[in-house]
């Protein structure tokens, strides 16, 4: 339960950190004003993603989806249902949903999961406590089922309970907790939880949302970064002294070269469009993840793919397809074959074929050109569906 409050004070209830992620692949486009959907599945192909609108794994918190052939693939807790089998039980190895051949995208929360399908309709299955899944209600649900939305979506992002889209009119929805201001409706704390989709605050058109755990962040037509929920540790980049909540979407500084977030439970990072690295909130080289950047700041040089960041720990796809990850390894999510922490951006290996990375709470999985899916980590839920429940310290094939 939420504590109770009588000061109105932003509370920090602190869970799993961005799931879902970087958008990853473009598989929708938009023409003579009406949407198509081009199948197009690149890694059954190996070929390499570019950083846009879609992505094809994602990872919750002790669970992991994927799409392979316009199939959607999950594993690990399904106790909340948020495998979409339409059961209630972990499951170590993967399992391929009977729910057609024609998902684009996908996203994970911590006992959510949602998927975008070729006409832009978006389908929720899980947890649905907050109204995560944006039925209108705060049933679970089993399996998928569909998001009433005013028109078609073209991109898709959950992450612990709250769930955001951008429709082909480039207007922003989020739906589920709103307890921190997340959802981004300027209203009053503490926010009313919604179990419909509501139209992010201000009227903007969008390119990007992506949720976080309390809070959100977007991307603008124009480029520029805006934020809103949550700000204990600086994870809106408003700058020291700022509030520990923001309700109304935020301006952040005068860039307006961004094209891609990941934000989770105590930072956000986000890619330019020149391929560089910008994080703010708790800094990962800090042991005690107590210092914290108060504003977005370059970070770690080099030609970034995609940079995905958890509570503990992040990892990164520079463009040679080299694989860099920092923070907590004691789950063994860094996979450089040991259980110890690192305060410093480490490259995993000498592979360069690496074209997609997710991180979850205690696991990462990374895909390579051919297709082939590895993943490292806490197994404890089958979460790196290998067929058990034994953790591991470097990446290991999913079949």
């Amino acid at each position: 339960m939420r504590p109770a409050s009588t000061t109105g004070a932003p509370q920090t209830h602190h869970r799993r950190a961005f799931s879902g992620a970087l958008p990853v692949l473009s598989v929708l486009s938009l023409a003579a004003c009406t949407p198509e959907f081009p199948v197009l599945f690149p890694f059954d192909a190996g070929m390499v993603p570019s950083v846009v609108d879609g992505r094809f794994l994602s990872l919750g918190h002790r669970h992991t989806c994927e799409l392979r052939a316009g199939r959607i693939r999950c594993w690990g807790d399904g106790t909340s249902g948020q495998l979409g089998n339409g059961a209630q039980q972990k499951a170590p190895a993967p399992i391929t949903l009977d729910a057609g051949t024609d998902w684009t995208s996908l996203s994970t929360g911590e006992q959510h999961s949602c998927g975008l399908r070729q006409d832009g309709s978006i389908w929720c299955f899980g947890g649905n406590q907050a109204g995560q899944l944006g039925v209108g209600d705060l049933s679970p649900r089993l399996v998928p089922t569909r998001v009433t939305l005013p028109g078609p979506a073209r991109s898709l992002s959950a992450h612990y309970s709250h769930t955001c889209a951008v429709l082909f009119d480039d207007s922003g929805w989020c739906w589920g907790s709103n307890w921190e201001g997340q959802l981004g409706l300027n209203d009053s704390y503490p926010g009313a939880d919604q179990p419909a989709p509501q139209r992010v605050f201000g009227g903007l058109r969008w390119k990007v949302l992506e949720a976080g755990d309390g809070h959100t962040c977007g991307v603008d037509a124009d480029g520029a970064l805006w934020c809103w929920g949550r700000n204990v540790r600086s994870m809106l980049g408003l700058g020291a002294g700022a509030g520990g909540q923001v309700r109304p979407p935020t301006r952040i500084g005068a860039s307006t070269d961004w094209a891609a977030l990941s934000a989770s439970q105590e930072g956000t990072c986000g890619l330019t469009t020149a391929e560089g690295l910008r994080c703010w909130g708790v800094k990962f080289e800090d042991p005690n993840l107590m210092s914290t950047r108060d504003v977005p700041l370059d970070v770690y040089p080099g030609r970034w793919r995609t940079f995905r960041i958890d509570t503990f720990h992040a990892c990164g796809l520079q463009v040679d397809g080299s694989l860099w990850c920092i923070g907590r390894g004691i789950e063994g999510q860094l996979g450089l074959g040991d259980f110890l922490e690192r305060r410093t951006l480490t490259r995993v290996g000498t592979d360069t074929d690496w074209v997609e990375l997710q991180v979850g709470r205690f696991h990462t999985c990374a895909r390579k050109a051919n297709g082939t899916l590895w993943c490292t980590g806490q197994g404890d839920s089958g979460q790196l569906g290998a067929g058990d429940f034994n953790r591991r310290s470097t990446f290991t094939l999913v079949p």
